[in-house]
């Protein structure tokens, strides 16, 4: 989750570069929706909210997966180096479940 007012990273968006968030404080969601228009035709950069619907079904999904007749498909784990090659396979919808990226400190 990020602290920052989307309006503060405007400065570091390419002229044409845009913003997209998925959540965040009530505050700064109002603060989008309210300024980010304008900013957006002052500065050329476009701040925009995406917006989610509710799961349907997840209720089913879960007792069926509490039930064992469903489990999670998982590929990976890979490291940040390997990002690349496993973005490419999933922009060309080659992946296999959900793939997770470890990171090292």
């Amino acid at each position: 989750k990020t602290t920052r007012w989307p309006f503060s990273l405007l400065r570091s968006l390419k002229p044409g570069g845009k913003y997209v968030t998925v959540g965040g404080s009530l505050g700064q969601l109002l603060m989008l929706v309210l300024v980010g228009r304008l900013l957006s035709a002052l500065t050329g950069k476009s701040l925009r909210m995406l917006l989610l619907k509710p799961n349907i079904g997840l209720k089913e999904v879960g007792a069926l997966f509490s039930q064992g007749k469903i489990k999670p498909v998982i590929d990976g784990p890979y490291s940040l180096e390997e990002v690349p090659e496993q973005l490419a396979l999933f922009g060309r919808g080659e992946h296999q479940g959900k793939i997770v990226i470890t990171l090292r400190t």
